[in-house]
């Protein structure tokens, strides 16, 4: 009897404390669920309050990112294929039920002058690009094509963001910091040459001193664009130049533009020949772009970095911001003493290089005005990729008593077909020869109490 007690006794403690252990289960899952429907209900309402004071986060911003690269080619239309009479330099897009509000870093006097010298003599097609050297602010952007080409594949193509241009002797630029850099070199070395400047043959790159072999220094070399002498260095540096022009001056890279755009080609090395033509740039398989032209020669003005370039200080998407531009450098570290010495030997292509007779007109101003800085090089080669002959001018321009807001760098590419129509160099003199003059006019106007220039038509007056 005393077992069947504690049997029974037992078995009603376990039915207590299993009815206690589901009624506290149970408990603990009703508490738990409560808590839960609080804290999403709060959840909920919190996001809902955010996603309506930040819609730029959910639409606006969204409907950018989603529709990018067609909102910038249509703004970039605007803008490059404007009229002369009609440049703006901010405005409105319609796009998409969506109204774009756009304010760019476009310089209006510039802008007009590009447009208007590449209307007047109209090669077959062009691209124009001109920056600030110390900010990346674009103050220029042209891309011509020519009506009566007969090739309307390219007629709504952007040749700026291209990189199917042949280098030409713009590479002499790498080649030559990349001897001064990697060789310890200097632009007064003498180098010997034989044979034509414009050509560049095998024999022409032999260490051998002819009776008939003509010296000269690299600074003139350069400045005559002398293929054999800068295909004997192109010889000599090897690889350096590869590693260089990949490391430091974008090509086979990306250049972090509006739209990311890619930078020039090298030319495939299968023989030791190919360095030299790498070096000269006497080849049309080694490619350019020229936003990355531009942007090399920026260097030599602000002595040591490349800034990012931007075109666009703000947008805006129904009112909301969406982007705003801003200084950024991506590249630093470069060797001043080089950049100083490719300064000077660009000089010497105006003074009495390449450039020197296109821009006669050009020296009559920095004669007048000795405080202006002007330097650049010359390149021409016929294209296979974009059709015709390639005519290039890469360069800059500063005022030595005010550097940080008075420069620019230009870079434009011309192509041109059976007839040439007038030399990059030319066109480019005179924007910049137009450039100094009203800068120096409207100084003087300021000085007397006088009003500037307020039509774009007396530039070119």
């Amino acid at each position: 009897m005393m077992l069947l007690k504690i049997f029974s006794w037992k078995r009603k403690r376990l039915k207590i404390n299993l009815f206690g252990g589901i009624f506290f289960i149970l408990t603990f899952i009703i508490v738990s669920l409560i808590i839960n429907i609080q804290i999403t209900s709060s959840s909920s309402s919190n996001l809902k309050s955010y996603i309506s004071n930040n819609d730029i986060i959910f639409n606006e911003s969204e409907f950018y990112f989603n529709n990018k690269k067609e909102i910038i080619n249509n703004i970039l239309k605007k803008l490059t294929y404007a009229p002369l009479d009609s440049i703006k330099t901010h405005g409105k897009l319609d796009y998409k039920g969506h109204t774009i509000t756009y304010k760019t870093t476009i310089d209006s006097i510039l802008q007009y002058l590009s447009n208007y010298y590449l209307k007047i003599y109209h090669p077959k097609y062009a691209a124009l690009v001109i920056l600030d050297s110390y900010t990346g602010r674009i103050k220029a952007l042209i891309s011509y094509f020519n009506p009566d080409s007969g090739e309307n594949s390219y007629k709504d193509y952007n040749f700026y963001m291209s990189n199917k241009f042949p280098a030409a002797s713009i590479f002499k630029y790498i080649t030559l910091y990349t001897y001064l850099t990697r060789h310890n070199g200097d632009i007064n070395d003498s180098c010997f040459f034989v044979g034509r400047t414009n050509t560049l043959y095998r024999y022409q790159l032999k260490d051998t001193i002819y009776r008939y072999s003509r010296g000269v220094s690299l600074k003139r070399a350069y400045g005559l664009s002398i293929n054999p002498v800068f295909g004997k260095i192109g010889y000599k540096l090897n690889n350096l130049i590869i590693d260089v022009a990949e490391s430091t001056f974008f090509f086979k890279d990306t250049i972090n533009f509006i739209i990311p755009i890619a930078g020039g080609d090298l030319i495939p090395i299968k023989k030791e020949y190919n360095y030299a033509e790498l070096g000269s740039g006497f080849t049309y398989k080694t490619t350019l772009n020229p936003i990355q032209a531009a942007l090399i020669y920026t260097a030599v003005v602000n002595k040591g970095y490349i800034p990012k370039p931007y075109l666009f200080e703000e947008l805006k998407v129904d009112n909301k911001k969406v982007y705003s531009g801003e200084q950024e450098i991506i590249k630093s570290g470069l060797s001043k003493r080089a950049l100083s010495e490719i300064e000077e030997a660009s000089r010497y292509v105006i003074k009495r290089g390449t450039a020197r007779r296109k821009a006669r007109r050009l020296k009559y101003i920095l004669k007048k005005y000795p405080n202006w800085v002007v330097g650049g090089k010359t390149g021409n080669i016929n294209g296979k990729y974009i059709k015709g002959r390639t005519d290039w001018f890469v360069g800059f321009v500063y005022n030595k008593n005010n550097p940080y807001k008075e420069n620019f760098t230009i870079a434009i590419v011309q192509v041109h077909g059976y007839y040439w129509t007038q030399h990059s160099s030319f066109i480019a003199s005179e924007i910049i020869r137009r450039y100094i003059k009203y800068k120096e006019k409207e100084k003087s106007n300021v000085a007397r109490g006088r009003e500037g220039i307020s039509n774009n038509k007396e530039i070119v007056r």
